[in-house]
């Protein structure tokens, strides 16, 4: 897959990073972070985020971020675009800033979201910048354990407070312990898929929002070709192995079906499909368009 899935629903919970391209700095100096800090507020207020955890390193930076709407991909464009022109007009540059596109992990809200607001602020200090949370800036570390909020905080941590207890002060003790005893937790290994921090049960809803959105492709590539045969008008009336490969390419090529649609169709696994069509692709002519 060349492109990583966006899970998109109201809601979701997503640990967002960017790092810079060729492992450039993204922050090259004070004013730097201060502007990304600024646009992350102004983008979560138009977007409807709630930005519960941050950290900027020198080359990369991390997000906790809850969409209340679905729109993390619209969101993260602004993001990144916005930041990418203010730092090329800063320091005279032209071209991309980060590498590739923003990494999204979808997470369960419930199980991991404190590992997650840990990792996130113990960057630092696992990278050896500092010893001490508390002299790091850049991070919300500080803002969920000050006595007051200030209105220029980009996160509100009363949601990562309530984890720990109903009493402000208690709750702020007791994060500051916690994030300070998962130092060398390794959150990695618990990643599912590839991008899914959660268990059975939010995997399996995190599958059903990509059947949905799979299937919502599928009513789209329709639109795109509204005079096409049905899967089952195609295969109707196929009568030998030789017709019907030759069917599977026109259902591709012509019609425009996923190969993956077509071997669900079919009853066979989509390699046996990708195997025939590149062995029809190799001695057919390709069906016209």
């Amino acid at each position: 897959m060349s492109r990583t899935l966006r899970i998109q629903y109201e809601g979701a919970l997503y640990h967002v990073w960017s790092r810079g391209n060729t492992g450039q700095k993204t922050f090259i100096c004070d004013y730097d972070r201060e502007s990304f800090l600024a646009i992350s507020r102004s983008v979560g207020t138009r977007y409807h985020w709630i930005i519960h955890a941050y950290c900027l390193m020198d080359t990369h930076y991390h997000l906790l971020i809850e969409t209340q709407r679905a729109n993390l991909s619209e969101s993260m464009r602004q993001l990144n675009g916005i930041y990418t022109q203010q730092f090329n007009r800063t320091h005279e540059r032209r071209g991309h800033l980060f590498q590739g596109r923003y990494k999204a992990m979808i997470c369960d809200k419930d199980e991991y979201f404190l590992a997650l607001a840990r990792y996130i602020v113990q960057n630092p200090v696992r990278a050896g910048i500092v010893d001490d949370l508390t002299r790091y800036r850049w991070s919300n570390y500080s803002e969920t354990t000050a006595d007051t909020r200030k209105e220029d905080n980009l996160t509100v941590p009363d949601f990562t407070l309530s984890f720990f207890s109903h009493d402000r002060e208690k709750a702020k003790r007791l994060y500051s312990s916690f994030v300070l005893s998962g130092k060398d937790e390794n959150i990695w290994d618990k990643l599912r898929a590839g991008f899914i921090f959660g268990g059975d049960d939010f995997v399996r809803k995190v599958n059903e929002t990509i059947e949905k959105e799979e299937r919502s492709k599928e009513i789209k590539t329709i639109e795109r070709h509204p005079a096409r045969e049905s899967l089952s008008d195609l295969f109707s009336s196929f009568s030998s192995t030789e017709e019907r490969n030759k069917l599977i390419l026109t259902a591709h090529i012509r019609h425009g079906y996923k190969i993956i649609r077509i071997a669900e169709h079919l009853g066979i696994h989509y390699s046996t499909v990708s195997h025939i069509m590149k062995e029809e692709m190799e001695n057919t002519p390709h069906p016209k368009t």
